[in-house]
């Protein structure tokens, strides 16, 4: 999806990738491949063939009228959640964070003495904060 291959072979002299005037505009210096990817996703995800959390949303529709704009603001809501997180991941995968990343998982979730009390994977993933629950995602991304 994220079309790895493309960005290499785009981006196989990274100067070029930075100085040339093409259509990725905005990409900067830092994360050339990885913010390429997220072009490139994120124009995929706004594919109204591929827009699956309308479908998800249109699942969960009712009869009645007064949930429409609820479900509209939740179409909204899962649309602004997903692409951040999309975006999120995809940086992560940028090696010049790496040892940020985990650091500020060890600080912020290893060693959280709340959850080094709970013994379950899942029931640990139930009391993150959502900041620790993307942090635990980067670092399951570099494993």
């Amino acid at each position: 999806m994220f079309h790895y291959h493309a960005a290499l072979t785009w981006h196989s002299n990274r100067q070029f990738g930075i100085g040339a005037k093409s259509n990725s505009a905005g990409i900067t210096a830092a994360a050339v491949i990885e913010n390429y990817s997220l072009r490139c996703s994120l124009d995929l995800i706004k594919n109204e063939h591929l827009d699956f959390l309308s479908a998800a949303c249109a699942n969960t529709m009712t009869r009645r009228k007064s949930d429409e704009l609820s479900i509209a603001k939740l179409h909204i809501k899962l649309k602004t959640d997903f692409r951040r997180t999309i975006i999120t991941m995809v940086l992560a995968t940028d090696m010049s964070k790496h040892f940020d990343i985990l650091a500020q998982f060890n600080t912020t979730v290893r060693m959280d003495p709340d959850l080094s009390r709970l013994k379950c994977g899942s029931d640990k993933w139930d009391v993150m904060s959502h900041a620790q629950k993307m942090i635990t995602l980067q670092v399951a991304l570099k494993v």
